[in-house]
């Protein structure tokens, strides 16, 4: 059985959120986001079954386990693959393991309780596992393992007379070598059986027959029927002979147990008694698997997600619109954040923060959406998510964190080129994968044994990502898409002058690819200054589409004219040129280390 985790369902939400914006916008960073989601759902479905369903349960003894009273088991996991398995849990009770080498066994104990005499199939006990990357839960088929529970056996049974068989015939307390000591008076603990009523007519006062246990000797028990009552009116027989020291003997319907004593005799009756009837086939045992109970590293995942948001805050400094100088003068929040959870506070208290909260939303609502764009402005209130819950205690919410730099590196992806950020796109791959990892249940001090194991998963999805992106097909996108959705650079308004449209079909950005054309997203074009100072920034519409090969990105050397204030120029190798005072600005550089323009 295979199904998405809780984790694994609000992360396909993600994963649709970004392929919307990848077909929208066009922009190939977010595509490359897209394919690393995709990557992480196949290689944890395909690792996840193989690492799962590659181990099977089976069930060694339950010793001394009666039907309906918990009892431990001793269960066997074996390997059969030839690889390690990593992180199983068994479910129905509280054992895991970090990691199986493959072909190899070992044993966990449960306690359980059986319900059925005889045998027992555990239904709610199974192996199941989310590694890699906790998207996936995957169960082991088959059938669960058997067990064998003994009939009730307590002397109680044998002294009340229950019971179908005896060496006479007549009842369990003769078939259990009892011998009549006396007669007493009746009290209300006392069968009523065992009342001697011609005593008690001639007396008036009730009196019951005392029966003492025979010492040594032999004693047989037999069984006439295979009747639930009998039967365990037949092992309180058992034991109660064992214990006074005799040697005793089962004989019932199909089945002989010949003279012995001792403990290991006991068993071998009560074994025997388990087995009469309907016992001997395996009958179900439990409701159906519920999930084993997760114990989060708190400690570790805490530190993973400090970590983790001071590197999608790094992230934005490649956005243009983020001032690097506010960045770098916020950053020392982070540090202090990770002080304050060394330390364990004091953190902002929830009053200041909702405060502050407040402030910031009634900033960007009423005044950045309408300066910034909805973009940046949505980008400059992630980022002040990521301070706020650096100086926040997580208190658990490890998903609403990890939901907030998923949306910061998200937005960060939206609004750059540089190359830079394939960097941090391979740091933000490694956190989320280890992140994910721990928040599925792996212990930091055990990461010995897991952790080559997620390297390889992790190699596994980096080539399983570059084929998705190399095959996923590049939709154009259309203008009458949501432009929020689109998440280039779509609020950013045109300056006063003149423009150009119609051109956009082959205007090369030299290594990053061709312009397409759309007017979906506002590409802002900052040419060299020939040392007249900064020059205004160009606007050009339209959508980057990057050729990649699976290796390496490409440049397309594109010829074509287009017209800039009422002149014609021509365009060659990929180099687009405008006109300004002073002469001749190249807005496209020739070769990936000429740095032409910045975004």
């Amino acid at each position: 059985m295979t199904r998405p985790t809780a984790l694994g369902a609000g992360c396909a939400l993600a994963w649709l959120l970004t392929l919307i914006a990848s077909f929208s916008s066009g922009n190939n960073l977010l595509y490359l986001l897209h394919s690393g989601f995709a990557a992480l759902y196949a290689v944890g479905w395909v690792w996840g079954r193989r690492n799962a369903r590659g181990v099977a349960l089976s069930g060694i003894d339950a010793p001394g386990a009666v039907r309906g009273r918990p009892a431990s088991l001793r269960l066997r996991l074996a390997n059969r693959s030839a690889r390690a398995c990593y992180e199983l849990r068994v479910t129905g009770c509280d054992a895991s393991l970090a990691s199986l080498a493959g072909g190899a066994e070992t044993e966990v104990s449960a306690r359980l309780s059986l319900a059925h005499r005889g045998l027992n199939r555990l239904q709610n006990v199974a192996v199941e596992s989310s590694f890699p990357f906790g998207l996936w839960l995957h169960r082991s088929p088959g059938p669960g393992p058997v067990l064998l529970a003994l009939p009730p056996a307590s002397p109680g049974a044998a002294e009340r007379g229950e019971g179908d068989g005896s060496p006479e015939g007549r009842s369990a307390a003769a078939a259990a070598g009892e011998e009549f000591h006396g007669v007493r008076g009746y009290e209300s603990s006392d069968d009523p059986r065992r009342i001697n009523w011609k005593l008690t007519a001639r007396t008036g006062a009730v009196f019951v027959n005392d029966y003492r246990a025979q010492g040594g000797g032999r004693r047989t028990v037999r069984l006439e029927t295979a009747s639930e009552r009998a039967i365990e009116a037949a092992a309180g027989a058992c034991r109660a002979g064992v214990e006074s020291g005799a040697e005793v003997r089962l004989v019932a319907p199909g089945r002989e147990v010949p003279y012995g004593r001792g403990p290991g005799h006991l068993q071998r009756l009560l074994q025997a008694l388990a087995l009469l009837g309907p016992g001997a086939e395996p009958r179900v045992s439990g409701g159906r698997p519920q999930p084993a109970p997760l114990a989060v590293d708190d400690r570790a995942l805490r530190w993973a997600t400090r970590l983790g948001g001071i590197w999608v805050y790094g992230s934005l400094i490649l956005v243009e619109e983020m001032s690097p100088a506010l960045l770098g003068a916020l950053s020392p929040l982070l540090l202090l954040g990770l002080a304050l959870e060394r330390r364990g506070g004091p953190w902002l208290t929830r009053f200041l923060s909702d405060a502050l909260s407040v402030v910031v939303l009634a900033f960007i609502v009423g005044f950045d959406w309408q300066a910034s764009g909805v973009t940046v402005a949505t980008t400059h209130l992630v980022a002040y998510l990521l301070l706020n819950r650096a100086l926040s205690p997580l208190d658990g919410k490890f998903g609403l964190a990890f939901l907030t730099h998923f949306l910061g590196f998200f937005l960060s992806s939206g609004q750059t080129i540089s190359l830079a950020y394939f960097v941090l796109f391979l740091g933000y791959c490694a956190y989320a994968c280890v992140w994910l990892t721990l928040f599925a249940g792996a212990r930091w001090d055990t990461r010995g044994r897991w952790l080559a194991g997620l390297a390889r998963a992790c190699a596994a999805a980096a080539g399983a990502g570059v084929a998705v992106f190399a095959l996923t097909p590049r939709v154009d996108p259309r203008g009458q898409l949501n432009p929020i959705a689109a998440i280039g650079l779509d609020k950013l308004k045109s300056q006063d002058g003149p423009s150009t449209i119609g051109f956009t079909e082959s205007v090369s950005l030299g290594y990053y690819g061709p312009l397409k054309r759309s007017t979906a997203k506002a590409m802002r074009v900052r040419p060299l200054s020939p040392g007249l100072g900064i020059p205004s920034p160009i606007l050009v519409r339209g959508n980057a589409y990057d050729i990649f090969d699976g290796r390496q990105w490409s440049r397309q050397a594109s010829t074509f004219n287009y017209r800039w204030d009422r002149h014609l120029y021509r365009a060659l190798g990929g180099r687009a040129w405008s006109v300004r005072r002073g002469g001749q600005q190249r807005l496209v550089p020739a070769a990936p280390r000429e740095k032409a323009f910045d975004m």
